[in-house]
Order: C-alpha cells, then structure tokens, then sequence
C-alpha cells in the first residue's frame, strides 16, 4: 500500500503553531519570503558570473 493509494497527494511536513502565530502577529513586515521570480534571478545570475570572470582576471576587485 503507497501513500498514493491512500489519497496522500504530498508528503508536508506540518509548520509549528508559534511559528503560524508569530507569522499572523507580524503581518507584513513578517513571513515568508517573497515569491522566487526567475527573470531577475536570472539578470542577476548574468551580472554575477561577469563579475567573476573578471575577477579571475584579477582587473576588478570588489
């Protein structure tokens, strides 16, 4: 028998309550992360390997 079959769709580790509660009381200025946005990841992931190949060269230091 799988989880699956039992109508399990996820395995979810359950968050604990204080964790909820203090999330709630912070409003937004608290909780989770903003939401991952892969265009500027990736804009950001271009600027940053620059910088990296330049610094192997040793021209800039940051």
């Amino acid at each position: 028998m799988s989880l699956h079959e039992d109508g399990v769709s996820g395995a979810v580790i359950p968050e604990r309550a204080e964790q909820n509660a203090d999330r709630v009381r912070r409003g937004q200025t608290g909780g989770r992360p903003p939401p991952f946005g892969r265009e500027p990841h990736r804009a950001r992931n271009v600027v940053e390997r620059r910088f990296n190949r330049l610094e192997r060269f040793r021209a800039i230091a940051t």
